[in-house]
């Protein structure tokens, strides 16, 4: 039987909520991308896990900045 795991990140509203002007909006997402991708990599470096999402495609063109892993 497989194994699940859920991994979030926030609480998004109140980061965003802090923000007082647009630099600061963008920077609070790259910095949430970041924690993201940071947990993605550890994860994936662990023997016989497969990630579910995000789905990572070979020939796709690769994102930068923030909002790179969004939502699901």
């Amino acid at each position: 039987m497989p194994t699940y795991l859920s991994l979030t990140i926030g609480p998004v509203n109140k980061i965003l909520d802090a923000a007082k002007s647009t630099r600061e909006i963008w920077v609070a997402s790259y910095f949430l991308t970041k924690i993201t991708k940071i947990a993605i990599d550890e994860i994936a470096k662990i023997k016989d896990i497969e990630l579910l999402s995000p789905v990572i495609l070979n020939d796709a063109k690769p994102r930068y900045g923030a909002g790179v892993y969004p939502d699901r």
